[in-house]
């Protein structure tokens, strides 16, 4: 039987990591070989994890072939560390080349980004600093500052929460100013411009299309983007050790990035058929190679789905579901995703933004920005929506706040559950 390019470029990526770097050399002797599937081959591996890629740092994961001093040197590869603490922090073999060709490809998987983005099109990013572009907390960046080539970096800011009315109307002009075609942004990011440009009566011009990254997107966000912005939304989810995975399509599905990676679904123990986690192998990054990688996010599987978009090959997500850190549990220990979490206190109205932490078995505590009008009303309803979804002898107390702080990494964590373990949540460590 014939393999398909997909099955064929998953061969390639197993093989180079087994046989070519010194960090899975050990996973040999897991490989079952040519005569299974390679489906099973890579069901019976373990998987990546940031903690993996730290102990094997610098050398492990680059093939064998390469001269990564001499890489360096030329400026074939740098070095580039992720933001966030120091359990997710790791520093990543950057190959600028491979992170094109993988952005590339995810385009043409909406129809919007198929038709706008040329590689040559403007576009505008509104993210932590701490993320991505030229960062200042103590200066005001000028326009040139934070232009890249075609990309126009809105925000130097370390949070969202160091912004004025000056910078609100700021970003409103530049975006006036420069027309980008795609719009990039934190969803946190985006609702609170948002939020800020209603208050202000600021006219916003509309880009082709707004991409959601590097946060879950939650209802909240969406209905408060809405209303002042009208282009088309889409999530284009990635990793920066993995490249750009998945893209959300004009129909809402979610669809892998096959001619960049591989996907395997591992579902949640205790979860509703169909919730799990992903492990990612990227293709045709010569300087580094990853089998299994975990990115830490929950997604929500489509195996019988045929989106009307028409790309229905490899894999389809119908959603993102959130990270693992904001896994939570009812008092009889059944998971409750961020997605189903957000769905529910989403429907208060009333509601800006929130944290949900989960201390303890039964134990929660709701910090929600509420405004005062009403709040007590709205913190009854939280109350019973709370106690309706983990039990009704959940403890949930509510603390309104005038706003949250971002994480270390700069991005909005709206839920956290106790630590995530594989002996607790199934699957094996690397």
């Amino acid at each position: 039987m014939t393999e398909s390019p997909y099955q064929m470029e998953s061969i390639e990526a197993l093989h180079r990591a087994l046989h070519e770097t010194r960090a899975y050399e050990p996973w040999r002797a897991m490989d079952p070989g040519p005569a299974a599937t390679v489906d099973e081959r890579y069901a019976a591996l373990p998987h990546t994890d940031k903690a993996f890629i730290r102990s094997a740092f610098p050398y492990g994961l680059v093939p064998r072939e390469k001269d990564l001093d001499q890489g360096l040197l030329r400026g074939d590869v740098e070095l580039v560390a992720t933001s966030g603490t120091t359990e997710e922090r790791v520093i990543n073999v950057w190959n600028q080349r491979w992170w094109d060709f993988s952005e590339q490809e995810s385009w043409k998987l909406h129809a919007v980004t198929a038709r706008v983005c040329t590689g040559a099109h403007r576009e505008a990013i509104l993210t932590s600093a701490r993320n991505v572009g030229p960062a200042s907390d103590g200066r005001e960046l000028p326009f040139q500052e934070r232009r890249l080539g075609r990309l126009l970096y809105l925000n130097e800011r370390s949070s969202p929460l160091l912004w004025t009315n000056e910078t609100l109307i700021r970003i409103a002009r530049e975006l006036d100013e420069y027309r980008p075609h795609v719009l990039e942004c934190n969803p946190s990011y985006l609702a609170r411009f948002a939020l800020g440009a209603e208050r202000l009566g600021l006219a916003v011009a509309q880009p082709d299309i707004i991409l959601f990254t590097y946060e879950f997107p939650s209802l909240l966000h969406l209905r408060q983007i809405k209303r002042v912005f009208g282009a088309p939304l889409g999530s284009s989810y990635g990793s920066t050790e993995a490249g750009y995975v998945f893209m959300e399509c004009e129909h809402g599905a979610h669809h892998l990035n096959a001619t960049s990676c591989r996907a395997d679904f591992v579902p949640l123990p205790g979860a509703e058929e169909g919730i799990g986690s992903l492990r990612v192998t990227p293709f045709g990054n010569e300087w580094t190679a990853l089998l299994r990688f975990d990115p830490g996010d929950l997604v929500r599987i489509s195996t019988e789905f045929a989106c009307p978009c028409g790309r229905n090959g490899a894999v389809v997500l119908k959603a993102l579901e959130g990270r693992k850190t904001a896994l939570t549990r009812t008092l009889e220990g059944r998971p409750v995703t961020q997605a189903e979490l957000d769905g529910v206190l989403a429907a208060e109205e009333a509601l800006v933004t929130y944290q949900l932490v989960q201390e303890g078995k039964g134990i929660y505590v709701l910090k929600a920005v509420l405004p005062e009008r009403g709040r007590r009303g709205a913190m009854d309803r939280l109350h019973d929506a709370l106690r309706e979804l983990y039990g009704r002898h959940a403890v949930a107390r509510i603390d309104t706040c005038s706003d949250l702080e971002p994480e270390a990494s700069g991005k909005f964590l709206m839920a956290k559950g106790p630590p995530w373990t594989p002996s607790a949540h199934g699957g094996p460590s690397a």
